[in-house]
C-alpha cells in the first residue's frame, strides 16, 4: 500500500485536518473493505434495488449504513471511467441512528440522473464535514482507492489541450451551509501513485461561509484569476499542497459565485495553467482523475446530477 502523505497543520479554525485525513482514512480502511469486496463478491457488497426512473428499471442504491466506502461502476458495470463513492469518510462517534447517507446510480445512465441523499446533525463536527459523496472520473485522490479498470489517460497538466467538466444538478440544502460542493484533482509527480501526491487542488462551485473565511482568512497567500469573464479567488497554504480556487462575482471580488443552479462548464485548464505560471504547481506533473461531490457538513439534504460529461484531451 502507498505511504499516506503526512497529515498537515490545521488549515483554518473549525475545519481542522479534512483532505490528508480523507486520504488516509480511505488508504487504510477503504482498500480493505474494497478488498474483501472483490474477494468476496467481485463488487461493491452494498445492497442493490430496483427503482425505475423514466425508461430506466434498473438502479443500484449505496448505504453508508452497509459501507463507509460503498461505490458503484467500480469493480462491476463498464468498471469506470465513471463510479460513485459514498465516501462517509468522517462519522466520528455517529451511530446508523445518528445519520443516514445514501447515492442512487441508474445503471442505464449513470452518471446521469444520480441522486445523493443524506441526513446528518445540525451541528458540525470539528472537521466541518462528514462525508464526501461523490462522482468520480478517473482515479480518486490520485489513485488512493482503488483505480478502476478503465481510466482517462493520465496527463500532464502541459499537455493538456482542452480539460473542462459540464453538467446540471439540482441541488436542496436546510441551509446554505450545510455543504460545500467541490470538484477536485490531486497533482502527483507520477501519474496514479498516491505517495507522489504534491498538492490538492480544490474548486469550490458552492462556497459556504466556513469555507469563504477560510479562502480569505486561513490560507497564507492568494490571487485574483480572470479570463474570457470568468473569475475567481485562488488561495493556498505555505507549501502550496492545498490550493483552493473559488468563482467570484467579480474580478478581484471577494463575494463567491454559485454555480450549482443551471448548466454550467468549468475551465479548469486555464485556471491550471494560471497555477502553473503562479508557481503554484508544476506543468510537468499529473493529474489522473477528478472527484465532483458534496462535502456535508450537518443537517437534511439532497442532489440530483442531471448530466455530467468531462471533457479530457
Amino acid at each position: 500500500m502507498p505511504a499516506t502523505p503526512p497529515i498537515p497543520a490545521l488549515r483554518a479554525p473549525g475545519l481542522a485536518v479534512r483532505s490528508q485525513l480523507r486520504l488516509g482514512v480511505i488508504n487504510v480502511i477503504g482498500k480493505l473493505l474494497a478488498a474483501l469486496q472483490i474477494a468476496l463478491f467481485g463488487l461493491s457488497a452494498s445492497p442493490a434495488h430496483v427503482y425505475r426512473h423514466g425508461s430506466c428499471a434498473g438502479s443500484a442504491a449505496t448505504d453508508a449504513h452497509v459501507d463507509h466506502f460503498a461505490t458503484f461502476n467500480l469493480f462491476g458495470g463498464t468498471k469506470g471511467p465513471y463510479w460513485s463513492l459514498v465516501n462517509a469518510w468522517h462519522l466520528g462517534s455517529l451511530t446508523n441512528s445518528d445519520y443516514s447517507l445514501t447515492i442512487t446510480n441508474f445503471t442505464c445512465l449513470f452518471p446521469n440522473q444520480t441522486v445523493m441523499r443524506w441526513s446528518f446533525p445540525s451541528t458540525t463536527n470539528a472537521a466541518n464535514v462528514y462525508a464526501y459523496p461523490e462522482i468520480v472520473y478517473g482515479s480518486q485522490a490520485g489513485g488512493g482507492f482503488i483505480v478502476p479498470l478503465n481510466t482517462p489517460p493520465a496527463k500532464t497538466i502541459s499537455s493538456f489541450s482542452n480539460l473542462s467538466v459540464t453538467y446540471t444538478v439540482t441541488a436542496t440544502f436546510t441551509t446554505s451551509d450545510d455543504a460545500d460542493f467541490l470538484i477536485e484533482t490531486w497533482v502527483q509527480t507520477a501519474p496514479g501513485n498516491p505517495a507522489t501526491n504534491v498538492n490538492e487542488v480544490g474548486f469550490l462551485a458552492h462556497t459556504p461561509a466556513a469555507n469563504l473565511d477560510q479562502v480569505l482568512n486561513g490560507l497564507s497567500h492568494s490571487f485574483d484569476y480572470s479570463s474570457g469573464g470568468f473569475n475567481a479567488r485562488i488561495a493556498a497554504n505555505a507549501d502550496n499542497s492545498f490550493i483552493v480556487i473559488m468563482p467570484v462575482t467579480t474580478a478581484g471580488g471577494t463575494t463567491p459565485r454559485d454555480m450549482i443552479a443551471g448548466t454550467q462548464t468549468i475551465p479548469l485548464l486555464g485556471i491550471l495553467h494560471a497555477l502553473v505560471t503562479e508557481g503554484y504547481i508544476s506543468g510537468t506533473n499529473y493529474i489522473s482523475g477528478y472527484e465532483f461531490g458534496f462535502e456535508v457538513a450537518k443537517n437534511n439534504g439532497s442532489v440530483l446530477v442531471h448530466d455530467i460529461k468531462w471533457t479530457w484531451n
